[in-house]
């Protein structure tokens, strides 16, 4: 997204939701496929900076509708969570089987039927979603606010200019993110970081949507190191969820001695892979935390976000 570094906040903060806005219908088609794990992905980054920008700018826009709209994006967003959760499930199940024997790889089959099933089950509720009233009714409220003019003027110093409300809200993210991270401790719990990450998520999602407001090679150098970091975190988060289907299923299907013994076998030991990842990333976090909130990050956050404060 281009911004001109001196428009009103109101203008740009519409301009970058409309962007967003046709991100997510152009990528319609592809996530009513049900085949197009990226289509989804680009559907829901969308729709989730989306509800960050909006929520930042409360003040800004002034119209009642767009609360509403922050509601269907959120919505949205709880509609289309298992199927991204499935689809990465799946893949990493598929990477998993490929390390294995034949024999072994085949064990693992009826779990990965258990997972197309309740995908196809994920998608057929998005279709439902996105063929929904509801979800006609969000497009054209959601475009008709965008294309109107009623705004407001930012109420905090620097508010005539884009760039230094996307400054303060950027900074106050980044050191929400730092205080979180901090508050949780050395040996944080999995609902803790899993908190952390979305607060990570917010940080980048506004980063990214103003990136090209700020010098391109720092912005970008903040951005990956916010990434690594943000990475070690999914990583964690997709790891644990991906423990806990293997061992719903496995209590299911041996409780009905639906699976062998042998794919009991060797679903248990998928099982205590994932759960061997997720120690080592908690054992990780308080050094890669460390990392990313040392000294010299947060002076070039400030430098870039909050040069005159």
């Amino acid at each position: 997204m281009q911004f001109d570094p001196e428009s009103p906040p109101g203008a740009a903060v519409k301009h970058a939701l409309l962007l967003l806005f046709d991100t997510m219908r152009s990528n319609e088609h592809a996530v009513r496929s049900g085949i197009d794990p990226d289509g989804l992905h680009d559907f829901r980054v969308a729709s989730r900076r989306s509800r960050v920008v909006l929520s930042r700018a409360k003040n800004i826009l002034s119209d009642e509708g767009f609360k509403r709209c922050r509601k269907d994006l959120r919505w949205l967003a709880k509609t289309t969570n298992p199927s991204r959760d499935l689809d990465v499930g799946l893949s990493a199940l598929v990477a998993y089987r490929s390390t294995l024997p034949p024999q072994d790889a085949d064990e693992l089959l009826p779990f990965e039927r258990d997972l197309l099933e309740r995908q196809r089950e994920a998608y057929d509720r998005i279709r439902a979603a996105l063929d929904s009233g509801r979800y006609r009714w969000f497009t054209t409220d959601y475009r008709a606010l965008l294309t109107t003019s009623a705004t407001k003027r930012a109420e905090h110093v620097g508010s005539d200019r884009i760039t230094d409300v996307a400054s303060d809200w950027i900074w106050a993210a980044y050191q929400r993110v730092v205080r979180r991270g901090r508050a949780s401790g050395s040996t944080p719990s999995i609902r803790e970081l899993h908190k952390l990450r979305l607060a990570c998520k917010r940080l980048r999602y506004l980063m990214e949507v103003y990136e090209s407001l700020f010098p391109e090679q720092k912005i970008v150098g903040l951005i990956d190191t916010l990434q690594e970091f943000q990475t070690l975190l999914g990583d964690l988060h997709d790891s644990d969820l991906q423990r806990h289907d293997i061992e719903e299923f496995i209590g299911k299907t041996t409780a009905s001695d639906a699976v062998s013994a042998d794919a009991t076998a060797v679903m248990n030991q998928f099982a205590e892979e994932l759960a061997s990842r997720v120690i080592t990333i908690r054992a990780e976090f308080g050094q890669r935390f460390d990392a990313f909130a040392r000294p010299s990050n947060e002076w070039r956050f400030r430098e870039l976000f909050q040069p005159s404060r």
